[in-house]
């Protein structure tokens, strides 16, 4: 019979370094992985009744689906555990014969992190945290152009994420690992040996860590760090955040932020708020730059609250063509 593998979930939000530890996971022989799964999203949210944008009635199909639960209960089963045996015949599928975990890294995962637990009480699960401003920041330059303009899309990762990702650490720490994105630049031999410590597996095995010799299968995740482009930990990353506060609307706008994120996720992070506007506030700004981009991110942010509060796009697609898959669908 084949050995089965163990899950390993990395839950950390979007632009947190969790590329770049999964990479440093991976590296290890005992660990198969692939670049995002996404996979436990959709079955998790089978059961749930808000959440879902679908062409068909989601709201009536969770009857149809509670009712299959109440016939698979009677014969002792349930929806819960056929998910659970598919999701690790589905890992056991796409490891290599060595190993004896798949990692699975989905930023959005934050969202489910009680259900996952309850669904794998075995697994490992590994918390990642970073400084949310170094998240904000990176989350602005996805696109390489500093610009608030698509930052609706992201709104559930910024302002919903930090709070649900620390909640999750607060009830299953004595379960979990957590780590920090400074903790994986500064002191990565120290975090590498708490890994295999909490893994029981060797990540280094001649004491060298070649992170381009780990190649992450799949279009999601970094692309700079899936396919071996930038393989170095790199300590100037830290303080990147700064060149994106440097003005004094953008200093504002950032202060704000991190008051609308709870004290659990800075007592995680090991850095306070005050700390953090602190290093904000000693930025400094340039009157050239303040004119040259106040005017534009202003005009941003309201466009970015328009279509968070009212969802233009639902209602009309074909202006919104990122969205045009929503055309004649119905929000349950």
């Amino acid at each position: 019979m084949d050995k089965k593998v163990k899950p390993i979930f990395i839950f950390g939000l979007p632009r947190s370094g969790s590329t770049l530890l999964q990479k440093i996971i991976s590296h290890s022989k005992q660990v198969s992985t692939v670049s995002e799964p996404w996979i436990l999203l959709p079955l998790t949210y089978l059961q749930k009744k808000d959440g879902l944008l679908t062409i068909y009635s989601h709201s009536k199909a969770i009857d149809a689906i509670n009712d299959l639960n109440m016939s698979l209960n009677e014969k002792g089963n349930s929806i819960d555990e056929l998910i659970r045996e598919f999701t690790l015949s589905l890992y056991q599928k796409l490891s290599g014969d060595s190993s004896i975990y798949f990692l699975d890294k989905t930023p959005r995962y934050f969202l489910i992190i009680p259900e996952i637990v309850k669904l794998f009480p075995e697994a490992k699960f590994i918390f990642l945290f970073r400084n949310p401003l170094s998240q904000f920041s990176s989350k602005l330059n996805t696109r390489r152009d500093n610009k608030f303009k698509n930052l609706y899309s992201s709104y559930i990762d910024l302002n919903e994420g930090p709070n649900l990702l620390a909640s999750g650490f607060k009830s299953y720490s004595s379960i979990s690992l957590k780590l920090t994105y400074e903790d994986i630049i500064f002191r990565t031999d120290q975090t590498i040996q708490k890994i295999e410590d909490y893994l029981s597996i060797s990540i280094k095995d001649d004491s060298s860590l070649d992170l381009g010799m780990v190649e992450l299968k799949g279009s999601m995740g970094d692309p700079l760090l899936n396919f071996g482009g930038n393989d170095k930990i790199d300590e100037s990353s830290i303080n990147k955040w700064k060149e994106t506060f440097s003005t004094v609307l953008r200093k504002k706008i950032a202060a704000n932020y991190l008051y609308q994120i709870g004290d659990d996720y800075f007592d995680c992070l090991g850095k306070s708020r005050k700390q953090l506007i602190e290093e904000l506030n000693d930025i400094n700004t340039s009157i050239v730059h303040e004119i040259k981009s106040s005017p534009l991110d202003l005009y941003h942010l309201l466009y970015n609250k328009i279509l968070s509060k009212f969802k233009p796009y639902l209602i009309f697609p074909r202006i919104f063509k990122k969205h045009q898959w929503i055309k004649n669908n119905f929000l349950n």
